[in-house]
C-alpha cells in the first residue's frame, strides 16, 4: 500500500499518487515495512523485521504468498550468542511467538544461527547460515511526515535502491487505476459521496465489484491500516448484514455465515432494533459495528485481481 489518496466519483476514478516507500501495518504498535529483493545501500533508519504476534506473522506471510515469490526473507532473529536461544537482534529479547517449520530450527551442520521466512515452507520460519544471501524485510516506526517520505524517496533514487512494495501485484496481474491490491483482491475506498448500504452495494456492482467481504485477520488488518494511514474520520460500509435473520450475520453476495469477526466492544447491539448492516467504524478505530442500513457512509468495494489491466471508465 503506497502513500496515496484516492477520490472516486460515480462517473470516474481519479487517483493522486505520492511515491510509495513502506507498507504500513498496525497491531499493538505502529510500524511500517518494506520488502527488498536486490542489494541496497545506505540506511533506512530501520531494522530487520521482528515478528511479535500471530497477526503480524499472518500479515507478512499473506503478502509474500500473494507475490508468488520463491525467495526467502531474513528476519531479525538469531541464536548466534547462545545456541538454541533465539532472540530478536535489536533488543536481545527471547522470541515469544514463533512459527517454525516442521523439524526447524535444526542448526544443520552447526552453522545455522539466523532466522528467515522460508518460501519452501510456505514462509514458516527456518534457521539458516547467516552467510547465506537472502532477500529481507525492514521494519521501522510509522512515518507520518509527508516531507520525510519525499526526502527519503529522493535519497532512494539517488542511491538507486530497488524495492518491491508488499502490495504490488504479481507479474501479469493488475488492479484498475485507483484501486489497492491485497492478496487476490483489489479494493476501492469510495469517499466522494456517502450512500445508504443498498446504494453502496449497487454502486460497487457498477464497478464489477461487491461491498468488501472480510474473511481473514490479515485482510482486516490491511483495511484498518489503510484507513488509519489515510487519516480519515469517516465510517465505511462493508458487505455484512443480518437483515434476513436477526443476529445471524452473513456476507451479502454468498449468504455465508461470517467466520472471522472484529466487532467493537458491546457490538453488534441492534440499537433500537434497526441496525442490520455492518461498518468499519471510525469511532472504534475501524473495528466492526452494526448500523441502520439507511445511514449514509463511505464504503469499500472489492473485486478479484485480473490477469490483464482493466480500465474503468
Amino acid at each position: 500500500m503506497g502513500v496515496r489518496e484516492t477520490r472516486l466519483s460515480r462517473s470516474h476514478l481519479e487517483a493522486v499518487f505520492l511515491p510509495p516507500l513502506f507498507i504500513q501495518k498496525i497491531y499493538e504498535k505502529m510500524k511500517v515495512l518494506a520488502v527488498f529483493d536486490l542489494e541496497t545501500y545506505g540506511t533506512l533508519h530501520a531494522k530487520l523485521v521482528e515478528i511479535e504476534t500471530a497477526a503480524e506473522n499472518a500479515f507478512l506471510k499473506s503478502h509474500l504468498t500473494s507475490l508468488h515469490t520463491s525467495d526467502n526473507y531474513w528476519i531479525g532473529l538469531t541464536d548466534a550468542l547462545v545456541e538454541g536461544k533465539f532472540v530478536w537482534q535489536t533488543t536481545q529479547e527471547d522470541a515469544v511467538f514463533v512459527d517454525w517449520a516442521p523439524l526447524e530450527p535444526n542448526d544443520l551442520a552447526h552453522i545455522e544461527d539466523c532466522g528467515d521466512l522460508h518460501s519452501g515452507y510456505h514462509f514458516k520460519w527456518n534457521d539458516a547460515s547467516c552467510s547465506s544471501k537472502f532477500d529481507f524485510i525492514c521494519e521501522r516506526d510509522y512515518v507520518t511526515s509527508l516531507i520525510e517520505i519525499r526526502r527519503e524517496m529522493a535519497q532512494i533514487k539517488t542511491d538507486s535502491y530497488t524495492m518491491r512494495i508488499l502490495s504490488t501485484p504479481s507479474a501479469g496481474q493488475s488492479c484498475p487505476g485507483g484501486w489497492y491490491h491485497f492478496g487476490t483482491s483489489c479494493y476501492a475506498f469510495i469517499d466522494a459521496e456517502p450512500l445508504e448500504w443498498t446504494e453502496a452495494m449497487f454502486y460497487c456492482s457498477t464497478l464489477h465489484a461487491k461491498l468488501v467481504e472480510i474473511e481473514t485477520a490479515a485482510e482486516n488488518a490491511f483495511l484498518k491500516s489503510h484507513l488509519t494511514f489515510s487519516h480519515t474520520n469517516d465510517t465505511y460500509w462493508m458487505g455484512l448484514t443480518d437483515a434476513l435473520v436477526e443476529g445471524k450475520f452473513v456476507w451479502q453476495t454468498t449468504q455465508d455465515d461470517v467466520v472471522f469477526v472484529d466487532w467493537a466492544p458491546r457490538e453488534p447491539n441492534d440499537m433500537a432494533h434497526k441496525e442490520d448492516c455492518a461498518t468499519l467504524e471510525f469511532g472504534y478505530q475501524y473495528r466492526w459495528n452494526d448500523a441502520s442500513c439507511s445511514n449514509k457512509y463511505d464504503f469499500i468495494c472489492e473485486r478479484e485481481i485480473e490477469g490483464n489491466p482493466n480500465v474503468i471508465g
